[in-house]
């Protein structure tokens, strides 16, 4: 697995974000380390994108203006997985969270520019970092919004003036994922069974698993792909726990299917996805 990470391309172009984003090239170092390879440039180039998206966006559902220089948490949490696995300093994201802080509902925020929106996995992705520093009074509020508003297994987006308004999106497969990741991260202090078990439950459902076309597949939704190697990395990281869910064969058959699909994805078109697919394999 080391030669076919080490072997990952950077990215030529900027589609979705690709070369401006902090994100790839965290997770992309993060596997480097895990791996016994060098994983020193991609901390320049984390550094030199801010550790975060590092480009102007329009968050479309409430149709708010982002500029270049807003800090987002998700990029800021893969940089401080990064770095939290080099043994580095990671107190600037955590400085960057509270500076944030929550909306009423508790939620986390998703970025330090208002855009008067819930993400989801904005929450758990701050809850990583508030647990490395060990504060535990935001952490413990932070895990009890999640279990408060986990709705048959998932999260809601939401705009925080309105509660649930008509229309508002659950998280696709990818960021389900991304949520039971970021939980299993921190899973030594802040676990809870039940809302494991619902998660996983949907996450794994037959009726989302079997599809005719690959683009009908909520497990290769996310936009660009990035779904299978979030599969994978769930059924790897919550294997003994989905094996019970759905037998040893069924398990087995799945996962080295997505492992595999992840392998094939190493050389995908867009950076990020590949990046996700490298990350995702360091943990074998």
């Amino acid at each position: 697995m080391k030669n076919l990470i080490q072997k990952v391309k950077l990215p030529q172009t900027d589609v979705f974000f690709e070369r401006s984003s902090a994100d790839g090239y965290a997770l992309l170092g993060y596997a480097f380390a895990k791996s016994g390879l060098n994983y020193s440039p991609f901390i320049k180039d984390i550094e030199s994108r801010n550790y975060t998206l590092n480009a102007a966006q329009k968050i479309n559902a409430t149709k708010t203006e982002c500029t270049k220089d807003n800090i987002y948490i998700y990029t800021n949490w893969a940089c401080a997985t990064f770095l939290n696995e080099i043994g580095a300093d990671t107190s600037l994201f955590y400085r960057n969270a509270k500076d944030m802080g929550c909306y009423e509902n508790g939620f986390h925020k998703y970025c330090l520019e208002e855009i008067n929106y819930v993400v989801p996995n904005g929450t758990t992705a701050a809850l990583f970092i508030y647990d490395l520093h060990k504060d535990t009074f935001v952490c413990k509020g932070l895990f009890k919004t999640l279990k408060k508003w986990q709705i048959q297994g998932n999260w809601k987006y939401d705009i925080p003036t309105e509660q649930f308004p008509k229309g508002m999106k659950f998280e696709d497969n990818m960021h389900l994922g991304l949520i039971l990741y970021q939980l299993w991260q921190v899973r030594e202090r802040y676990f809870d069974e039940e809302m494991i078990d619902k998660a996983l439950r949907l996450y794994i459902d037959p009726t989302r698993w079997i599809a005719k076309d690959r683009n009908d597949n909520p497990y290769f939704h996310g936009t660009i792909g990035w779904g299978v190697p979030v599969s994978f990395l769930i059924f790897h990281v919550y294997g003994d726990r989905i094996e019970k869910i759905i037998g040893t064969e069924k398990y087995e058959s799945r996962y080295n299917y997505f492992k595999n699909e992840t392998i094939t994805m190493l050389s995908h078109d867009n950076f990020r996805v590949r990046a996700y697919c490298a990350f995702a394999l360091s943990h074998i």
